[in-house]
Parts: C-alpha cells; sequence; structure tokens
C-alpha cells in the first residue's frame, strides 16, 4: 500500500485521517456557514437538516396611480385632484354692453312744430320738423329703401325697412337723393326738405310704423338717446 503525501499527514489529524472524516467534515462546516446566514433578520431557513434555502421571498406592494403613499406606519392615502370651478356667467348688463346696439339719429335739423296724435280734427300719424328748404334729410337708422317715389298727401314719399321691424317713413321732400332698394346707414342723406303735398310750408313728415299702424316717434327715438 503506498504511504500517503507527507503534507496530508501533518496538516489533518491521524484520528481524523483513520476515520474518512475529512469530506463530511468539509460538509459540515460549509453548512454551518449558510445556516448562520440564513438565520439572519427577515430570511427563511429550512425545515429539514442539511438542506440549505437558496433564497427568500419577499413581497411588495405597489401603490395605485396617483396614491400618495404615507410612511409605513401609516396606510396609503389617495388625494382628489380639486375640482375645476365653473366659468363666471357674465353677467346681463354685460352682455348688454358688448351687443351691437343699432344707431337712431335725428332725421332732419330744426324745431319740433306738430306732435303725434289728433290735429285739426283727424289723426297726425307723425311729428314734423320745422326747417328751411333745401335742408337735408337723414335716415334715421340703418336699412334699406322699401319705397321711394310720389305719394298721395305727401308728395315725395321715402320708406325704410330696419332691422328691428321698424319703417321710417319721410314726407314732403324738395327731392330725394335714393331710390328703392338701396342699403343706407343711419344719418346718410336720403333727401332735402320741400313743401310738397299737402303742407303749409317747408318741412319734414316723419313717422315711425310697424306694420300697418304708426307709434309716436317722440318717446320711440328718445328711448334710442335721439334729442327731439
Amino acid at each position: 500500500m503506498r504511504s500517503r503525501p507527507l503534507f496530508v499527514r501533518h496538516a489533518v489529524p491521524r484520528v481524523v485521517r483513520r476515520a474518512g472524516l475529512l469530506v463530511p467534515l468539509a460538509v459540515a462546516v460549509a453548512l454551518a456557514v449558510v445556516g448562520h446566514e440564513v438565520s439572519a433578520p427577515g430570511a427563511s431557513t429550512a425545515s429539514l437538516a442539511g438542506v440549505a434555502p437558496f433564497a427568500s421571498t419577499a413581497v411588495v406592494e405597489v401603490p395605485e396611480r396617483g396614491a400618495v403613499v404615507a410612511p409605513a406606519t401609516h396606510k396609503s392615502v389617495v388625494r382628489k385632484a380639486p375640482a375645476k370651478k365653473p366659468a363666471k356667467r357674465a353677467s346681463r348688463a354685460a352682455v348688454r354692453k358688448a351687443a351691437p346696439v343699432a344707431r337712431w339719429v335725428r332725421p332732419c335739423g330744426g324745431s319740433l312744430t306738430s306732435g303725434y296724435g289728433m290735429r285739426w280734427g283727424r289723426m297726425h300719424r307723425g311729428i314734423d320738423f320745422g326747417a328751411s328748404y333745401g335742408s337735408p334729410i337723414f335716415a334715421a337708422a340703418a336699412g334699406y329703401v322699401s319705397f321711394a317715389g310720389p305719394q298721395s298727401g305727401y308728395g315725395r314719399l321715402v320708406t325704410i325697412k330696419h332691422a328691428t321691424g321698424h319703417t321710417t317713413a319721410y314726407g314732403h321732400m324738395s327731392r330725394t337723393v335714393v331710390r328703392q332698394g338701396q342699403r343706407v346707414s343711419a344719418g346718410q342723406v336720403i333727401a332735402y326738405v320741400g313743401s310738397e303735398g299737402r303742407s303749409t310750408g317747408p318741412h319734414l313728415h316723419f313717422e315711425v310704423r310697424i306694420g300697418s299702424g304708426t307709434i309716436n316717434p317722440i318717446p320711440f327715438l328718445r328711448s334710442r338717446g335721439v334729442r327731439v
């Protein structure tokens, strides 16, 4: 039988060599080291002797989207986004100020010589502005000319339809400068003062009509900022 090497005989005790425990001793040392590491706090140990666990399983909680995670000693809190406040509605005054307002002007210069109502036993359906012969007459508001020509009692007559649904009428002119179907703007010259038709002197007869009837032009114009 061959003899063992010299370093084996000196490095390993004789009793161990004789018992053949060299390999089991190395395995036991390894198990002891692994068992010490596994027994650390938070780790799991094997239930069978001599079997070392390979790894421990940790459970990780994933917070929901939008949740704010509080410290470990508290529960998670979900904060809701603040609700948007509804936009404030514009006040009625602001709406009226922003809305376009139809412009109305005085149809003729001169003084008011006759009002609306009964006169000389008959209905006077307009008002009269006394002015010198040939003075300009203006469209009281924007619209289109619905009639321009001779009319019984009016001499020469011009009527203008407006977007408000009203019609204005101008009578007794010496001459007209607009034609039927023409669009006019507020303050545009449409004719000149005369004394044609049933008239006692140069003036403008002015009416405000709604449908087939007439209304008093004085409060109507004043409510639209026109001094009469």
